[in-house]
């Protein structure tokens, strides 16, 4: 078009006015055409990139660090909102106000010989690149306070020492933190943390997958030919930005280790975000991969799992369709080749007690495990809670006699 309008130019006899004009569109064709092409190419372009493979995702400038191309070389769980961070990779939630999911990289190959960040240097702090409307700070978890709320972290502090870049990042309220319930926290979830802090020192390299998860309900109306299937899920919200806890909390880990070749090791383990009276194996926790996928609508690890038609697939820029998506078994169970279990710290056996209060079926029975809380030198700790879960106590009685 440009080039025919050109000849027109020329060729044609005109009057000044006219060949000014024609001057005002020959350039505006010019322009056009140019603008045309550009926007042409960068839809191609982002096109192209919607259907590559997250190992061939192009890197923001500052990212491209080893913790975003290893993990990468096992592919995200989910590929919407990522942040990288040095110490983990995220993918944000505004709904929750938390993340679905964080992935860190271990490699002891790549360990400080010295690390220097320290918990008592960090804080927690609220998300300067995410918009007010969807960012959580501590005004909100101290609003949960009184449900017997932390604020637990998903990418470990013990793990990320090497700085104390790395330590305070851990300490982001948006992307590492969920509302989680203390006794649980500094308990049997913390023997967790320990575990797989043990077991990563069996690999040469590990990954792990933590973020929380909202667990359905099962009920509905059973008759002699049918039982139709209902499921409800329900959670809390805290805080002015209405940040949700989580009724579970998981931690997908995979290790791989130079003598195993290219085989990997793999555990997945699902823990309530509620009170854990008794003191159970880790591995009454361990729950199957495909079926944690289920539960939380993410794809762990999906680079290895691919098959070569499906590689060849998307390499040719075709959608996968989820129908003909297998799921190749190239990993064996991590508890079977390792000892899955987790140490204790001094205070996980006060937090155990916590967790038998918060499961008392009455009053009486919390006064009992109270004076046993006194016994065993939890007094001072445990006091708050003791009367936060009597006043509850106490008001839904009055409700059931009113």
């Amino acid at each position: 078009m440009f080039l025919s309008s050109y000849a027109l130019y020329h060729n044609c006899p005109m009057t000044w006015q006219l060949r000014q004009k024609a001057r005002v569109f020959l350039a505006g064709t010019l322009w056009g055409s140019l603008f045309g092409v550009v926007i042409t190419l960068s839809l191609q372009e982002q096109y192209a990139i919607a259907y590559q493979k997250p190992s061939e995702i192009p890197s923001k400038e500052g990212n491209s660090d080893l913790l975003e191309r290893k993990c990468k070389q096992v592919g995200y769980p989910s590929l919407d909102n990522i942040r990288v961070t040095s110490s983990y990779v995220s993918a944000f939630s505004p709904f929750l106000r938390t993340s679905l999911w964080v992935m860190e990289y271990v490699s002891h190959d790549n360990e400080a010989s010295s690390p220097v960040g320290t918990r008592s240097k960090s804080s927690f702090y609220k998300d300067p690149d995410i918009i007010d409307t969807f960012r959580a700070s501590n005004t909100d978890y101290r609003d949960g306070a009184e449900l017997g709320l932390s604020r637990g972290h998903l990418a470990p502090a013990q793990m990320h020492t090497q700085t104390q870049k790395e330590m305070d990042e851990t300490f982001n309220l948006s992307l590492n933190i969920v509302p989680q319930l203390m006794s649980t926290n500094g308990c049997d979830w913390f023997r967790l943390e320990k575990m797989v802090k043990n077991l990563s020192k069996k690999y040469n390299e590990t990954w792990i997958v933590t973020g929380p998860a909202f667990i359905p309900n099962e009920y509905g109306n059973e008759s002699e030919n049918q039982k139709q299937k209902v499921w409800k899920t329900e959670f809390t919200l805290i805080g002015e930005k209405r940040v949700a806890v989580p009724t579970h909390l998981f931690k997908v880990v995979l290790g791989k280790q130079a003598s195993l070749g290219s085989k990997y090791h793999c555990a997945a383990f699902l823990l309530p975000n509620s009170p854990i009276p008794d003191e159970l194996p880790m591995t009454k926790y361990q729950i199957d991969v495909e079926e944690l996928e289920g539960l939380t609508g993410l794809r762990f690890f999906p680079e290895l799992r691919y098959t070569d038609a499906q590689r060849n697939s998307i390499e040719k820029g075709h959608p996968l369709a989820l129908s003909t998506f297998q799921s190749p078994v190239k990993w064996k169970d991590m508890c079977k080749e390792s000892v899955c279990e987790g140490g204790y710290a001094s205070f996980s056996k006060m937090y155990r007690h916590l967790s038998k209060m918060q499961s008392a079926k009455s009053i009486v029975e919390l006064d009992e495990l109270w004076s046993e809380a006194q016994a065993l030198g939890y007094a001072t700790r445990l006091k708050k809670d003791y009367e936060t879960l009597k006043d509850a106590m106490l008001e839904t009685s009055q409700d059931m006699q009113s």
